[in-house]
């Protein structure tokens, strides 16, 4: 009698129809036979099917080989899986996207032709799992801090989407509901339903969906510079994600470098500038604080084009871009260096925010803290911490600091005030590196990646700077400035580094 002949349950018939041996006769090689296998993972009712196993491992743990069971048995359960949503997808109208191939437990789901999934229960029948087919294609882990992200694929409104969250996101019925302000069908009915169906599908896919490096800022990150490091994939805030991919390379490092190299000649606080861009990448390097560079005077004598000019070295010098203004709350400051965090924070026109409520004081303590505060996350507990070791750029019309301030305010910024035009043509720079930038960032972090004399080159510089300034932590910025010029100049711009007398300038 075959299948076809039969006409009562399936189940009744493929136990009716075991392989003709008894399972006390079973030998080594039988017991791991397709045959026996195939009849276990094609049995439904999840009763028998747990009898018939644990007779079969018992059978196999006598036999001396219960772990290549095990194993068959998995592979076994895995290869219908395959087999079940490949014809799924042949079969529905809806394909799954990206991993086809994935492995669901077709006794537990049932997927309908319009991609509805439904779970399985014994006694109750089938429950709503969600109305819309879903399934996680991604999987992320911070290379800071080993935080985990999915990514989730699922089909409304006629088309595939996708979001990154958090692994705890789908791991509680409480956060899991929040997702259907992306458009995904969940409630407080299905939650837990949905949560229990994802965990599998991840588990089961555990190979087809590798882990993957993620960052979710710039710089130094367990010794490797981002971007310019290994592959690597951005799950921060989305928010953000435009200033992270301005930090890049376009048009030509001829023009560029040949541009750069006569306004050096010609301006000193440009090549002041330069080189405090260039040096952020160095303060966690030296293990010195973060701290501020202002440039202050009157208007039009070139001061947005400077700040342009520092951040060309990084990526796109554009407003909007990698140039921003002070119009941001203090969360905002906080996320901002944080995302940057070994690459300099550019910021224009200081001035947009010179009101009777702001305390610049304030404001310099805030931006060279280092690291923001702790702040509730009120599904989540703390919020995730921000922390930076750059050096944030400035301009404006005024000073930042005055004759008021506390020692440890001026010990946090080096201030440099510029009345005159510092370039001449100031439309034809910026047009210029508009459209060519990117290019030093990657060639200077390659030099000092390769250089182990940095500490020995940083602290004999400090050591020079000592009869100049009153400051201690003014002489460890300065001299982290100079560090970095000398190495522009000697190895990238090929011409004379700022001497010590020049350097007096800018105390």
């Amino acid at each position: 009698m075959n299948n076809e002949e039969y006409e009562g349950n399936e189940d009744e018939f493929i136990l009716n129809n075991f392989p003709p041996y008894e399972v006390e006769e079973l030998t080594k090689e039988e017991i791991l036979s397709d045959t026996v296998m195939d009849y276990l993972v094609a049995l439904k009712t999840s009763s028998e099917k747990i009898r018939k196993i644990e007779k079969l491992k018992e059978k196999a743990k006598e036999l001396k080989v219960l772990s290549a069971f095990n194993k068959i048995y998995k592979m076994k359960e895995k290869e219908l899986g395959i087999q079940n949503l490949e014809k799924a997808n042949e079969e529905n109208e809806v394909m799954f996207p990206e991993i086809s191939e994935a492995l669901y437990n077709p006794n537990r789901y049932e997927i309908t032709k319009e991609g509805v999934i439904f779970e399985k229960i014994p006694n109750v029948g089938s429950v709503l799992v969600c109305y819309h087919p879903i399934l996680p294609v991604d999987k992320f882990e911070n290379l800071e801090d080993g935080s985990i992200k999915i990514k989730l694929a699922f089909y409304v409104d006629n088309k595939w989407k996708y979001v990154i969250v958090d692994k705890s996101t789908i791991s509680t019925t409480q956060s899991i509901v929040k997702l259907s302000d992306v458009g995904i069908a969940v409630n407080s009915e299905n939650a837990k339903f949905l949560i229990k169906f994802l965990a599998e599908i991840e588990y089961l896919n555990k190979d087809i969906i590798p882990i993957k490096k993620s960052v979710d800022k710039l710089g130094w990150i367990n010794n490797k510079f981002i971007p310019y490091s290994d592959e690597f994939y951005y799950v921060g805030d989305s928010s953000y994600k435009e200033m992270f991919e301005s930090i890049q390379s376009k048009g030509t490092p001829k023009i560029y470098y040949e541009e750069l190299q006569k306004l050096r000649k010609s301006s000193l606080i440009l090549r002041f500038m330069m080189a405090t861009s260039c040096a952020s990448s160095l303060v966690e390097l030296v293990h010195i604080n973060t701290f501020i560079v202002h440039l202050w005077g009157k208007s039009e004598v070139g001061k947005t084009l400077m700040l342009m000019v520092c951040a060309s070295i990084w990526g796109n010098p554009k407003k909007g871009k990698l140039l921003t203004t002070l119009n941001s709350t203090d969360v905002a400051f906080e996320m901002l260096n944080n995302l940057m965090n070994s690459i300099p924070l550019f910021i224009d026109e200081l001035q947009t925010i010179s009101n009777e409520k702001t305390n610049t004081d304030d404001l310099i303590y805030r931006l060279t803290e280092g690291k923001g505060k702790d702040r509730s996350n009120r599904e989540l507990g703390l919020r995730k911490s921000t922390k930076w070791d750059n050096i944030i750029l400035l301009t404006g019309e005024q000073p930042i600091t005055s004759s008021n301030s506390k020692e440890g305010v001026k010990n946090r910024v080096i201030e440099i005030e510029q009345n005159e035009k510092i370039v001449a043509d100031g439309n034809s720079l910026a047009n210029l590196i508009l459209n060519n930038y990117g290019f030093i960032g990657p060639k200077f972090i390659e030099i000092i990646t390769n250089k182990d004399s940095i500490k020995e080159e940083y602290n004999s510089i400090k050591a020079e700077l000592q009869q100049y300034c009153k400051y201690s932590k003014q002489i460890e910025s300065m001299a982290i400035i100079l560090l970095a010029d000398k190495i522009l100049s000697k190895e990238i711009f090929k011409d004379t580094p700022i001497t010590l007398e020049e350097a007096k300038y800018f105390f």
